[in-house]
């Protein structure tokens, strides 16, 4: 059977002669539409993570009241690049009642063995300067929020 003689919706034959007689399609009207709509604000309220090294690690993880959340992670490592989102969101969520921080073990390997970094990513929390809690693997946030919590 000849396509021409298959019955068609209404609807279907507009469009039909709309593109026969040159009109605008529907992708064209999508791409008008799209003018009109806002922007998604993908990570409107991200915050990077503090990075640490050798000569900032000491102050930051003694310098204040709240916890510090360290990540101990290295470029090379893919659940560690996992876990960085999660971590951006976690310093936006706790702007002011945490620290979120990284520090790459590539960079300094003196502070990984001093704290027994076995395994990257490694998650430690302190308080006061010293360690409270140890998260080993990627974690969820809910997870790392729990630790932040028991810190508090």
């Amino acid at each position: 059977m000849p396509t021409s003689d298959l019955p068609l919706k209404s609807t279907h034959r507009m469009a039909i002669r709309q593109v026969r007689n040159g009109s605008p399609t529907a992708s064209n009207y999508r791409d008008a539409d799209a003018s009109r709509r806002k922007p998604i604000a993908f990570g409107k309220n991200k915050m990077k993570t503090l990075t640490l090294n050798n000569e900032n690690f000491e102050s930051t993880i003694t310098g204040g009241a709240s916890p510090v959340l360290v990540d101990f992670w290295a470029e090379w490592c893919g659940p560690c690049k996992m876990l960085s989102p999660v971590l951006n969101e976690l310093a936006a969520d706790q702007d002011g009642k945490a620290v979120i921080a990284k520090l790459n073990i590539d960079e300094a390997p003196e502070l990984a063995s001093r704290y027994g970094i076995t395994a990257i990513p490694t998650l430690i929390v302190f308080k006061n300067g010293l360690p409270v809690t140890t998260l080993r693997g990627t974690q969820s946030k809910s997870t790392i929020l729990k630790s932040l919590a028991m810190a508090a």
